[in-house]
């Protein structure tokens, strides 16, 4: 059987223009929709949508966080406004009324050659977090403790290569020189 050829970006763009919204989009042609967003042309081949996003403020961040006790509970139920602490780098200060332990550490796996998962863990479950995990035989590069924003550097990390959603949201498909590069940036955190 012939392996089939990835979508051009004209042919993403044809296939976006039938849709009104983003969430349209990824929910009717999710094909289509992770092919741009791998590729950077999401902005773009969806320009004539409505933007139904919402713009996080610090305010409006600082709000939706008041709203939970637990950082789980804030990640699970409101997504958008903790990612948007993450990518400010300001995920600590925006928890910090919340009980529960702090997500001081972060882990790196390799699913299968060539493929990553980087996440986020306390330093008290570190151990128990692989456990947790419904990968078959990942291997462990590193689990480290990070004396600064653990969140940050996972953010960080995710902008690099491209994403393997069919394995898991935080699965990367790194090249050696950038699974290099993660590494190194990990090391840089603990100096």
């Amino acid at each position: 059987m012939a392996k089939k050829k990835p979508l051009t970006k004209e042919q993403v763009r044809e296939r976006a223009r039938r849709y009104e919204t983003r969430g349209e989009f990824t929910k009717q042609d999710r094909s289509a929709y992770y092919r741009a967003y791998s590729k950077g042309w999401l902005d773009e081949v969806c320009e004539h949508m409505v933007d139904l996003r919402r713009k996080w403020t610090d305010e409006k961040i600082r709000a939706e966080a008041m709203l939970y006790k637990r950082r789980t509970d804030f990640q699970q139920n409101s997504n958008q406004a903790y990612q948007a602490a993450v990518r400010l780098g300001r995920l600590d200060e925006f928890c910090a009324h919340m009980e529960g332990r702090s997500l001081d550490s972060v882990y790196l796996l390799e699913l299968e050659p060539g493929v990553y998962k980087v996440g986020l863990t306390s330093s008290e479950l570190m151990g128990k977090r692989l456990d947790q995990l419904k990968f078959e035989n990942p291997r462990v590069l590193i689990m480290l403790k990070l004396a600064s924003d653990a969140p940050t550097v996972e953010a960080w990390a995710l902008r690099i290569g491209e994403k393997v959603p069919e394995l898991h949201s935080e699965a990367r498909r790194w090249t050696p020189d950038q699974l290099k590069t993660v590494m190194d940036g990990f090391w840089e955190e603990r100096a």
